[in-house]
């Protein structure tokens, strides 16, 4: 550690830029641990605009190496007078050549802060007159390259800093840091290119030096030692369930905090599982008072429905307005899980105004689902989402006007401050009380009420839909898209809506047919173009979307294609038993690897990949592929008992592995109206241990092959018949709901 300590001190003597530059964190932070701090005012006065880089002609004054890219965000700045390269071996052959230093911009489309310091300092003439002199400069689509991403990520932290994008990093032309930091005003960026180019210039030596021992660092640090293991218990869940209580917002939901929120969805999930094990109703609260909270917030898209990023706020007003396609997929598999759970028509109305949100706005044709919308729109962030109330007034009438602004608390001067916004009377919609509340205060009939709110809501939704919309990022994902797959499929099981089902069917034949190259995944598709090999995440959620596919439609295929994926996972990422690296072994290999566990945002591919493997082996009763999510764990199980909070995902792959677990099969003719009567009444059920498999009458053959052991439990009288088991041990085979849902109720308890 004292050499660590040492490292920075020299780095930033070296540079001279710790006090000199003040940079502080951006808002578009990776994680909710990351303190988020009040960005700065952009300073628009040095800004070149995009309208004055175009001639007179209508041709773009300056492009650079990204013309030819597909990402969105490298093709924001493509015509940047900064001659940026993509990330590949022309810029560090040019660097190596040249002797240059590299400047890193690592960024999304979506991101609100890149695009300041793209209008602040990338488009400014004369900062990128000083770049293009000085150094080779290299943009990353965080999203398109999350190995590259995540090494430079975990540099600021060991530089004793929070992340954030954009992500600005100072290399060598080997590709180990010397400096990084977030967003910088354009008047900080110049001095810190300066005093770098001036260090780079007079003393190479030590700063390759201590660059190659931060790399050092970083490389010990993205590889934990896992050869410390403890034992696996419910007491693990237990703890993270009393860290949840102890934190517990009971005013607001979520955990207690002054500032941001981040949904989190896979730590609902978690709770669910833990409050149906053990019937804590403390438990639920947490979960149910947060999901409603949240729904209620301004973080809630009211009118076009999915939701934000994460809140600026402890009251979930105030969001960061991009939307992301994770978010919405583990948002709505935690909103299915709580409507099969306590049966309230409300997670199920919140799970559909999440896929109709995905599947209006987020669906390509062929099916694959886009990445993210920005929040920006104008140059300003969530202007597209702002309302006043005379706007509101003119569009409803006075009368249906106040009381839809009663509901949602629409204020005359505004109901929140943004710094960055200069209009004080702008409103972000959110609930404080139910619609049922508000109609008992307005005495107004409940019913009469909310067909007055839905058709206020069309006329603003329409009156919205003539604005200047925020940009969407078309990148298809395949690992984003695992995840949508399994909510979807989800969805469709337990609000028996055959829509889900089908466009979950026609996403994966999307990633089957678009993004795989020989059988290898791809990472993404963009404008026609699959390209990227697929990193651990892309392996394990699509698969992770297969198996839940399989469980509504029960093709074999699904199955099949499963298990193709993951004997490919395992050969590509995995070093021996256990964690898997997040890079193939035949990708590029860069600086560092790493072997995570951590469920932020995004879970990690590890914790879904660990589950995986339980699912996959518990379908085919096979040990090998179950031992394989258990060494898993056993990995990161230190992890588990001292962090377990930020690793709910892994701990939901936990609680799969310590059971009880069971095994629904249904025998009979998938198109029967008994059979789908009979799924019917599986599904209604909360049973997030179980498996449920389908033993086709008109093609045994095809499940047979994957699932060989369920060759016994077939029809009975020519009637459907359900057998319901307990670690293979069958209860006697039933053919009526009745029967059906006795034991079921059984075990859901």
């Amino acid at each position: 550690m004292k050499t660590l300590f040492r490292i920075i001190l020299v780095i930033a003597v070296l540079i001279g830029i710790i006090i000199a530059c003040k940079q502080k964190p951006s808002l578009d932070q990776p994680t909710e641990q990351d303190k988020e701090q009040p960005a700065k005012q952009p300073n628009k006065q040095h800004a070149t605009t995009k309208a004055e880089q175009v001639n007179k002609t209508g041709q773009h004054k300056y492009s650079n190496h990204l013309i030819n890219e597909k990402s969105p965000y490298l093709l924001q700045h493509a015509h940047n007078p900064v001659d940026w390269y993509p990330w590949g071996k022309e810029a560090f052959t040019k660097a190596k050549q040249e002797n240059k230093p590299i400047f890193l911009s690592i960024g999304y489309a979506t991101c609100h802060w890149c695009h300041v310091m793209e209008r602040e300092s990338f488009e400014n003439d004369e900062i990128a007159n000083y770049l293009n002199e000085h150094y080779i400069c290299i943009k990353v689509d965080r999203e398109e390259r999350p190995d590259v991403d995540a090494i430079y990520m975990e540099a600021i932290r060991q530089l004793g800093q929070n992340g954030g994008w954009p992500l600005s990093a100072f290399l060598t032309p080997d590709k180990d840091c010397f400096y990084v930091g977030t967003y910088f005003r354009p008047t900080e960026f110049k001095e810190l290119c300066t005093k770098v180019k001036e260090v780079w210039a007079k003393q190479p030596d030590e700063l390759l030096q201590q660059a190659k021992k931060l790399t050092n660092f970083v490389k010990l640090s993205l590889i934990p030692d896992t050869t410390q293991q403890v034992e696996l218990n419910k007491d693990i869940i237990h703890q993270i369930d009393r860290y949840y209580q102890k934190t517990f917002d009971h005013q607001y939901g979520g955990i207690k905090s002054h500032s941001t929120k981040f949904p989190t969805a896979h730590r609902f999930s978690l709770l669910l599982r833990h409050a149906q094990r053990t019937g804590d109703t403390n438990t639920l609260n947490f979960v149910e008072t947060s999901l409603e909270a949240i729904w209620k917030g301004g973080i809630h898209d009211h009118l076009g429905g999915g939701f934000h990023r994460y809140s600026t706020d402890p009251m979930w007003l105030v969001p960061h307005f991009e939307k992301m396609l994770y978010d919405q997929a583990l948002l709505a598999t935690a909103y299915v899980e709580a409507f099969q759970l306590t049966g309230k028509p409300f997670y199920a109305d919140a799970a559909n105004d999440i896929f109709d949100y995905v599947l209006r706005k987020m669906t390509h044709s062929k099916g694959g689902f886009f990445s993210a919308e920005d929040a920006d729109s104008e140059g300003i962030e969530g202007k597209f989402y702002h309302w006043t109330k005379n706007e509101i007034l003119t569009l409803l009438g006075a009368e249906k006007g106040e009381r839809f602004c009663t509901l949602y608390n629409i204020k005359e001067k505004g109901n929140f401050k943004d710094p960055h916004t200069p209009n004080d009377l702008y409103n972000i919609l959110h609930l404080t009380e139910n619609l049922e509340t508000v109609a008992q205060s307005l005495k107004i009939d409940p019913t009469e009420f909310k067909k007055e709110i839905d058709a206020s809501k069309e006329i603003l939704f329409e009156q919205r839909f003539k604005r200047i919309h925020p940009l969407q990022d078309i990148k298809i994902i395949t690992a984003w898209n695992g995840l949508m797959i399994s909510a979807l499929s989800k969805g469709a099981r337990a609000l028996n809506n055959p829509r889900l089902s089908k466009a979950a069917e026609k996403a994966a034949h999307f990633v089957l047919g678009q993004l795989q190259k020989e059988g290898r995944l791809l990472r993404r598709f963009c404008d026609g173009e699959s390209n990227i090999l697929g990193y651990l995440d892309d392996y394990a959620f699509f698969v992770h979307g297969l198996i839940d596919l399989y469980q509504v439609n029960f093709d074999p295929n699904c199955l099949k294609e499963a298990s193709r994926l993951t004997n490919d996972m395992t050969r590509l990422f995995g070093k021996g038993d256990g964690a898997l690296l997040f890079s193939g072994t035949d990708d590029e290999q860069l600086i560092a690897d790493r072997k995570s566990s951590y469920d932020g945002a995004l879970p990690s591919g590890n914790s879904i990949a660990a589950l995986n493997y339980l699912r996959l082996g518990h379908i085919k009763a096979d040990e090998i592929l179950s031992q394989k999510g258990v060494h898993i764990l056993n990995d990161f199980s230190i992890t588990l008992r001292k962090h377990g909070a930020s690793h709910t995902q892994l701990a939901i792959a936990l609680d799969y592995h310590l059971g009880p677990r069971q095994e629904i099969v249904i025998a009979g003719e998938m198109e029967s109206e008994t059979a789908r009567t009979l799924i019917r009444s599986v599904n209604k059920f909360y049973l997030p241990r179980s498996i449920v498999l389908f033993r086709h009458k008109e093609r045994p053959f095809a499940t047979l092959e994957q699932i060989p052991y369920i060759k016994e439990q077939k029809m009975l009288k020519n009637k459907t018949t359900v057998y319901v088991c307990n670690n293979y041990t069958c209860h006697l085979p039933v053919s009526t709901t009745e029967e059906l849902e006795k034991l079921l109720k059984k075990i859901q308890k």
